[in-house]
């Protein structure tokens, strides 16, 4: 009697065995046909459309979704042991630069700063800005030279455009060229990141 238990246990293990494979097989098949249909939209992309795609490199901290808007808050807040300011760099916000300062007395000329207007609402587009209070005028200056970035809708096609007749409209605005730099060869539309505001996911 003992012996039969036995072996009616090995068949049923034998049994469940069996299912399992046919399942494992049944998951492996339909991971094979998911991955059919990825590679057959990846083709249908040209490779330049894949070059140029805005695609949005995913960051993450500890499994929630994050910007750049994190990292940058992270730099000027980063604290050395002894509790001093890790790296020289502050953020300020409510601000709108509205010249670039030059020291021409080099040759060629070098940005070493920027001249701006600080106020709550600064930007027209908020409903608030006409109740604001009157602009504050201020200027910061960089050890050697400041550094301008920003972005607009269709970025890319803007920057193109302009890269074209950019000199053109230097020139005929009175402005020097200091040195003609090809601006769309450094344009990164694939990586739109929000910094204004923060990501919740």
């Amino acid at each position: 009697m003992q012996q039969a238990t036995c072996w009616f246990n090995i068949a049923k293990w034998e049994e469940e065995k069996k299912e399992k494979a046919a399942k494992a097989s049944q998951i492996e098949t339909e991971v094979q046909e998911l991955r059919d249909q990825v590679g057959d939209l990846t083709d249908k992309l040209d490779t330049t459309e894949r070059a140029h795609s805005k695609l949005i490199p995913i960051s993450t901290d500890y499994a929630h979704h994050n910007g750049s808007r994190e990292f940058v808050v992270a730099v000027p807040d980063a604290k050395n042991v002894d509790g001093s300011k890790k790296y020289p760099l502050d953020v300020r916000m409510n601000t709108h630069v509205t010249k670039v300062t030059f020291d021409e007395t080099e040759n060629p000329p070098r940005a070493p700063g920027v001249e701006f207007l600080e106020r709550e609402h600064i930007y027209k587009a908020s409903p608030m800005s006409r109740s604001a209070l009157p602009d504050t005028p201020g200027s910061a200056t960089a050890s050697c030279e400041v550094i301008l970035s920003g972005g607009l809708e269709e970025m890319d096609g803007e920057l193109e455009r302009l890269s074209q007749d950019l000199s053109d409209v230097q020139t005929g605005e009175g402005i020097d060229v200091v040195e003609e730099q090809k601006i769309w060869s450094q344009v990164e539309p694939r990586h739109y990141r929000p910094i204004a505001e923060k990501r919740k996911m």
